[in-house]
């Protein structure tokens, strides 16, 4: 397989199309909207993490120059897989609601017993 060297125009104009990661963000997507109707009063800025922080870093991985020369470099490979690992999960992790959300804590103080 023949590969161009990574420059500043292959960076840009590289784009690999992986099925595997398009059908998931579409999936992971459609359910996140489907489910975002089911709660009122859902704030703007969790559902940006999720599309924008979440889907977004994880479709600039698979499809862009990223997605293209993991194979063929190994320092792209490895933001490949920091970004997979670590930043992801965490856009993920903070769109979803807490189970404590609007809750108060439970101390000593408040908890009775029965």
């Amino acid at each position: 397989m023949h590969v161009q060297p990574l420059t500043m125009v292959t960076a840009v104009t590289t784009w690999t199309p992986d099925a595997v990661s398009l059908v998931l963000a579409i999936a992971l997507g459609a359910g996140y909207l489907w489910a975002l109707r089911r709660v009122p009063g859902w704030p703007l800025a969790r559902s940006a993490a999720f599309f924008g922080g979440g889907l977004g870093s994880m479709l600039l991985v698979s499809v862009t120059f990223v997605g293209a020369y993991d194979d063929v470099l190994f320092w792209v490979r490895a933001v490949q897989v920091i970004v997979l690992l670590m930043i992801t999960p965490f856009a993920w992790r903070w769109a979803r609601r807490s189970r404590s959300c609007g809750k108060p804590a439970k101390t000593r103080q408040n908890l009775t017993v029965s």
